[in-house]
C-alpha cells in the first residue's frame, strides 16, 4: 500500500472479496493487485472471482495476480481465456515493491494516465 501512495496512486486497500467488489462498483479503477488465493467465507468468493468481476465491470482495467503457491500460474495458463489477467507475480519471486510498481507503470500507462491500485490487503 505505502509503496503504491509514494508512488502516486491512490491505492484503495480492502480486506476481503466482499470488499473489493463494492470498490470496482464505485470506483473506476486502472488497475487491480489481487492475491488469488484471497477468501472470502461470507460471500463464498476467492480473488479469482475478484477478478473476473473486475473484468466484467470494466474490461479496461489491468490485472496484477500474485500467489504464494508455487504451481498457480501453471494452473491458471491452462485456462488463460477464461481468466483474464495481465501479469503473474509468484510472491515468492518479488524481489521488491519496486518490481511490483515497475509492471504496475507499465499497466497503467499502456492504457490510461490516471493512476489508482487496489491490492486486496491479506495483512
Amino acid at each position: 500500500h505505502d509503496a503504491f501512495a509514494e508512488a502516486g496512486y491512490s491505492p484503495v486497500v480492502v480486506k476481503d472479496a466482499s470488499s473489493a467488489l463494492r470498490a470496482l462498483v464505485e470506483h473506476d479503477f486502472d488497475l487491480l493487485v489481487a492475491d488469488i488465493m484471497l477468501c472470502d467465507d461470507v460471500a463464498n468468493m476467492d480473488g479469482r472471482e475478484v477478478v473476473l468481476a473486475a473484468k466484467r465491470i470494466n474490461p479496461r482495467t489491468g490485472v496484477i495476480v500474485l500467489s504464494g503457491y508455487a504451481g498457480m500460474l501453471t494452473e491458471l495458463m491452462k485456462n488463460r481465456q477464461a481468466f483474464p489477467f495481465d501479469h503473474f507475480i509468484s510472491k515468492a519471486d518479488l524481489r521488491s515493491k519496486e518490481d511490483m510498481i515497475s509492471i504496475a507503470n507499465r499497466l497503467v500507462r499502456k492504457d490510461k494516465n490516471t493512476q489508482q491500485v487496489t491490492p486486496p490487503d491479506k495483512e
